[in-house]
């Protein structure tokens, strides 16, 4: 089985799990999901956390937190950008348009292709941690840089890394 590396409430903990156990942890986050599903997530976030080298239990935590395994598209008004402005958040894992511009990201892929946006959430972590690792918690910022907004998102985290199941 393949192998990956989840955290427990402290995601600078890692242990190592496997695909198997990222997937019931999935089924617990999104109860009713289909095994299918799950392990397809699974493999998929395994895939890109080692590649990455970022919390596997993480990443799927923050895709239930943004969207509970739904690929959708969230906008709304960003006067800070100019006048009638807006921003989105696309795909499982919210990737905002901050990020589809630095990296010349395809709007729609992020929307409808599972691997491209969990990839791109790799990239959004790591380059996150590589920015601001030196602060606790620096994964909140995956969130908002707000210190009041990155707090109350760390709480809901770390309540949804506290389910993660046993290991088998």
């Amino acid at each position: 089985m393949a192998m990956l590396m989840v955290g427990p409430p402290d995601p600078a903990g890692f242990t190592r799990r496997t695909v198997a156990d990222l997937a019931a942890y999935v089924k617990v986050l999104r109860p009713g999901l289909s095994d299918y599903r799950a392990l397809r997530l699974a493999r998929i976030t395994d895939h890109w956390a080692n590649r990455y080298g970022v919390d596997a239990a993480l990443m799927v935590t923050l895709i239930r937190q943004e969207t509970y395994f739904d690929s959708v598209e969230a906008c709304w008004p960003a006067p800070w950008l100019g006048r009638n402005a807006r921003t989105c958040d696309r795909g499982l894992a919210q990737i905002n348009d901050v990020w589809v511009q630095k990296w010349h990201l395809d709007r729609k892929r992020l929307l409808e292709d599972d691997w491209y946006n969990i990839w791109i959430q790799a990239r959004v972590l790591s380059w996150t941690r590589l920015h601001y690792g030196d602060e606790p918690d620096w994964w909140g910022r995956y969130h908002s840089a707000t210190p009041w907004r990155k707090a109350q998102y760390v709480a809901k985290i770390r309540s949804f890394l506290a389910l993660m199941p046993p290991r088998r």
